[in-house]
């Protein structure tokens, strides 16, 4: 699980500094395994992603939604959609829109004093 976490980190880290065109299987999603579609983006999944005991050990559950939220969010989001092919975009833009979804609920959840 820590390989996994280290794996996205690096992955978006290359992502972030290249201009290499970019594919709904190139993105590094926040799932232990990568999805076949927006569809197989679930709650569930990111969650036990985010909340792995394996990785930022000193970060509480809020802090580590709100800095995926800093990377899923659309608007943030958008600098890198630039370079999903055309045809690819809508299905992009809709697997990162669950995310956030998903991400914005489990910040809803998470206790009020953290």
């Amino acid at each position: 699980m820590a390989h996994a976490w280290k794996t996205y980190e690096s992955q978006w880290a290359a992502m972030t500094t290249s201009s290499d065109p970019l594919s709904f299987h190139s993105i590094p999603w926040p799932m232990f395994s990568r999805p076949s579609a927006p569809s197989s983006i679930t709650m569930g999944a990111i969650s036990a992603f985010l909340f792995s005991q394996t990785h930022s050990t000193t970060q509480t559950p809020k802090e580590r939604i709100r800095d995926a939220l800093r990377r899923w969010h659309p608007d943030r989001f958008g600098r890198l959609l630039k370079r999903v092919a055309a045809e690819e975009r809508p299905v992009v833009e809709e697997a990162v829109g669950v995310v956030a979804r998903h991400l914005n609920e489990l910040l809803n959840r998470q206790p009020i004093r953290q």
